[in-house]
């Protein structure tokens, strides 16, 4: 799930590459090209036939250019008179319920295009291509050729490539990686090193940060091992402790790959798994091979019927989420996974599949938990393994049931993230049993109370990031009645009761909570973090109560707010003490008052208010608008305007500690009336209480990454 989380993510919550295409052709050098849309269920039916005639070689005999001008014009002439639909997603005659299914949720969530596969008892049992490629060409999506960014979905590829090279015994899971890298080295913390474990399971305790994560051109890109040296992010939890999903651990871990087995990580991948499995439209090469990318599908952003196309980017960091493939190709996959020869052969051997579904680290025994690339997960009642990506407008998911030998894998290049939970649903009730309703849980009381407000542990604790994931990643537990009622887990939210002293259970569903405490107040929760129809293990840390994400959104509201407010406010009540003050006595002594040093007060809060105004709107606004858009410009670095606006919070201060100074002797020399050294005292406290807030979110004294 990269990216702020995605904030949605999350984000997925990553943060990969966006690439431009070409539409492709079948192309015949005497007749013309033929560009088609096909749906496979058990062989190709065409759906939409454009003919494109060329003119014939001028060697040709007269009478054959006159039969094929005359077989072009006619067929022209029939395209014209009975124009074929676009390439928006519909439904025909040839349709089934679940193509029905999926055409009426890319309808409501805004998806230009998707392709979806499906595997079942040994074989594929649907390819479907679904709407647009490349709007622009209205190119319809071909299973089998249409080349989508699969983001996150990329890193079971990343783990399958370190189990291999484990079983082979080139090197050990439970190792230091700094044994194993060329270039760089991870510093010690918390008393202990990093392994291929803890990378693989994101339980390393990596901070995580999209700053900079992204290239504008392929001529950006740098080394893996450079990138990932230069971007070394603090170790924020102790290995083992808690999950905390990282793009940097799987980048890491494509690393080792590339540093054990003495080629690029691109490289390895294609010669020992996608060559292997038969996936030949597949690559995790940047720029993408040019055979691949004239066949691209385009990512959109899609509101209110106009949908723009994503601009495209890179990523040094590739390994995590940098694959581009077909649907036809991850039939492949997941037939390999689940256990099924391709081409007469068992390709990924027992060794490998053992290693790859069975849990590696959970959160807490009741809870589902992670393997090596893929998250536990249930559907219809069944152990899944599942995985999704978010990156650039595409959107992904794989789902494998080795118990049902099936497999679903969905693609699509824009839209809502919520039409992944839509079309997962449709999936499972066309191909899976109903599952049992839940029984009652057995209740039992619980002996700590998770009551409060959480953060998702994906995040820096220093920088521009970490403000704005505290908004991205909010969890929300309170009471009623009996039951507690949860916020902020997606799919998994509601009401739930204590089945153990430290789990819940929510009603109607086998969704569980549980809680860490320590000395019996609650420390973190966890569960499951829903994205594009699946979950992944998923850790809460408590938040004091200074740090409600609704406690500092007003606290932001108010130190904007209140010198703007006072320094409006400030010639009205000076206007007002001026006309009451000159029928009187007191006039004699405000014309003997210090005007100047008074002139000089006033000029230091306006000063100090356009500052806090400049960074809380050019600077903090803009992350959290940012983090919103998974990532937006900052993915490329902070712009040169915002570079020096991270510096306002030296000024701040600075600033703030005049102000105090000149409080404190406004009052002693009376400088104004009591309105006014009130108004004045009313900016010099807000200067505090912002002072306050950019250090505890780690804006000061600089925070350019």
């Amino acid at each position: 799930m990269n990216r702020l989380v995605a904030p949605d993510a999350s984000r997925a919550p990553e943060t990969p590459v966006r690439y431009s295409s070409d539409s492709g052709s079948l192309h015949n050098p005497l007749y013309g090209a033929v560009a088609g849309t096909f749906n496979f269920r058990n062989g190709p039916a065409v759906s939409a036939v454009t003919w494109v005639p060329q003119i014939p070689p001028m060697s040709q005999p007269l009478t054959t250019t006159l039969a094929v001008h005359g077989i072009a014009l006619a067929l022209s002439l029939g395209t014209a008179t009975a124009q074929t639909p676009g390439c928006t997603a519909r439904v025909d005659s040839a349709s089934t319920a679940l193509d029905s299914a999926i055409v009426a949720a890319m309808t409501e969530h805004a998806v230009p295009g998707a392709a979806l596969a499906i595997v079942r008892d040994g074989r594929v049992d649907r390819l479907v291509g679904y709407g647009c490629a490349n709007r622009a060409r209205d190119t319809r999506v071909d299973p089998r050729r249409s080349v989508f960014h699969i983001a996150s979905v990329s890193k079971p590829f990343v783990a399958l490539a370190a189990v291999q090279l484990a079983v082979d015994g080139r090197l050990d899971f439970h190792t230091d990686v700094n044994r194993y890298l060329r270039t760089m080295q991870v510093p010690t913390a918390w008393n202990r090193g990093v392994t291929l474990h803890d990378l693989l399971t994101h339980s390393a305790g990596f901070e995580e940060s999209v700053v900079g994560y992204a290239a504008r051109t392929s001529a950006d890109i740098r080394p893996l091992g450079e990138f990932l040296a230069a971007k070394l992010p603090e170790r924020g939890w102790p290995p083992g402790e808690v999950t905390a999903y990282s793009n940097y651990g799987y980048a890491l871990a494509g690393y080792v790959v590339e540093s054990v087995a003495g080629q690029s990580f691109a490289d390895y991948v294609r010669s020992n798994i996608l060559a292997p499995l038969g996936m030949r439209r597949s690559s995790f090469q940047q720029p993408m091979p040019p055979e691949l990318e004239r066949d691209a599908a385009l990512s959109y952003r899609c509101a209110e019927g106009d949908c723009t196309p994503v601009t495209p980017d890179y990523r040094s960091a590739y390994p995590p989420g940098g694959l581009v493939t077909t649907a036809d190709d991850m039939s492949r996959f997941m037939l390999a996974q689940l256990r099924v020869p391709l081409d007469g052969r068992q390709v990924l051997s027992d060794s490998v599949l053992s290693l790859m579904h069975t849990r590696q680290f959970t959160l807490d025994p009741a809870l589902p938990g992670s393997t090596y690339g893929f998250s536990e997960d249930a559907l219809a009642g069944e152990r899944a393994l599942t995985h999704a990506g978010s990156a650039s407008g595409y959107t992904s998911f794989v789902v494998l049931v080795p118990s049902k030998q099936f497999g679903a894998f969905l693609v699509a290049n824009g839209g809502s993230s919520r039409f992944g939970a839509d079309a997962r649903a449709a999936i499972a009730a066309q191909f899976l049993p109903v599952p049992a309703p839940a029984p009652s849980p057995a209740l039992a009381p619980a002996t700590v109370d998770p009551v409060g407000s959480y953060r998702l542990t994906r995040y820096a604790h220093r920088g521009v990031e970490n403000l704005p994931a505290l908004f991205n990643g909010q969890l929300h537990v309170r009471r009623s009645g009996d039951t507690l009622v949860v916020d902020g887990l997606g799919d998994a939210n509601g009401p739930y009761v204590a089945v153990a002293a430290n789990r819940w259970q929510r009603v109607g569903t086998h969704d569980l909570i549980a809680a860490r405490a320590v000395d019996g107040r609650v420390t973190h929760l966890f569960g499951s973090l829903s994205f594009f129809g699946t979950r992944t293990p998923a850790t809460y840390e408590r938040l004091a109560w200074f740090d409600d994400p609704y406690i500092v959104n007003e606290a932001l509201s108010f130190v904007v707010a209140v010198p703007i407010i006072a320094l409006l406010a400030w010639p009205i009540v000076a206007g007002i003490v001026w006309l009451v003050r000159r029928r009187t006595r007191y006039v004699a002594k405000l014309r003997a008052k210090p005007s100047r040093m008074r002139g000089y007060a006033a000029a230091l809060a306006v000063v100090f208010a356009a500052v806090a105004v400049a960074f809380v709107f050019g600077f903090i606004a803009k992350t959290n608008q940012a983090a919103q858009r998974g990532g937006g410009e900052i993915v490329y670095g902070l712009p040169t305007t915002m570079r020096l606006l991270a510096y306002a919070p030296v000024a701040i201060a600075s600033l703030t500690l005049a102000l105090l100074v000149a409080t404190v002797v406004g009052w002693r020399r009376r400088w104004w009336s009591i309105p006014g050294l009130v108004l004045f005292t009313a900016i010099t406290l807000n200067a505090v209480l912002l002072v306050a807030l950019v250090v505890r979110w780690g804006y000061f004294p600089v925070a350019t990454g």
